[in-house]
């Protein structure tokens, strides 16, 4: 599922996925959300369980760990759901990963044989590293999904763009596409959408109250 920040992803799976349900909680929104009284979030904690990800000093989440954690499916029996909120997250973990394993991701440069930037990779290689270690992420879910018959949930972010509608008060429409479809990686875009299109897409704009111009609610609906 896709929508753009604060539009109620989140909060929607969590009140909807089957218990129990395992969270991985990259953005630190679910623990934000359980935090919260259950009369103010509207959602019931019972049963849910945040995975432990190791991070870097950076705060980024070790991708290698996290797939090591999908590939044992004997860690998810009795669980009836998967929630990774959210993709965009696990997929700006990717490259640190790969500039961290020269071994298994060389650059086939020779001036330049330790990886900071895609860029360093000869023939896009780097973006064939990418690309295949988030499809191994999409796969490992395939197994929970149909080998241990498990919900599986993937949100993802999606970046904000204006365009013209002249039916809006403002004469301007919001528009949404995941982040790697803005910075051009449609590959990733493509794999992304594709598997969130099983769900659905949140689409809605924010709303303002007319008052002083600040927006005051997000108002979600699901195509």
């Amino acid at each position: 599922i896709y929508g753009k920040p604060g539009c109620g992803k989140t909060t929607m799976m969590l009140k909807g996925l089957p218990r129990p349900l395992v969270a991985f909680d990259f953005d630190n929104s679910i623990n934000i959300l359980l935090a919260k009284p259950k009369d103010e979030s509207g959602i019931d904690p019972t049963d849910i369980y945040l995975a432990d990800v190791p991070r870097d000093a950076e705060n980024r989440i070790d991708y290698g760990a996290f797939l090591s954690i999908l590939r044992d499916a004997d860690n998810f029996d009795g669980v009836k759901s998967v929630l990774i909120d959210t993709g965009t997250f696990a997929e700006k973990a990717i490259e640190p990963y790969m500039f961290e394993h020269p071994d298994r991701y060389p650059t086939g440069n020779s001036k330049k044989t330790k990886a900071t930037s895609l860029a360093d990779y000869a023939f896009r290689g780097g973006n064939i590293y990418k690309q295949d270690l988030y499809q191994v992420m999409l796969n490992y879910l395939d197994t929970l999904a149909v080998g241990k018959h498990i919900h599986v949930a993937l949100v993802y972010h999606t970046a904000v763009g204006k365009a013209p509608n002249l039916a809006n008060a403002d004469g301007y429409s919001l528009q949404y596409q995941p982040d790697s479809w803005m910075a051009g990686k449609t590959s990733l875009a493509d794999t992304a959408m594709g598997w969130c299109d099983h769900v659905g897409a949140i689409k809605d704009d924010t709303v303002d109250d007319g008052k002083d111009g600040k927006l005051r609610r997000v108002v979600g609906r699901i195509i």
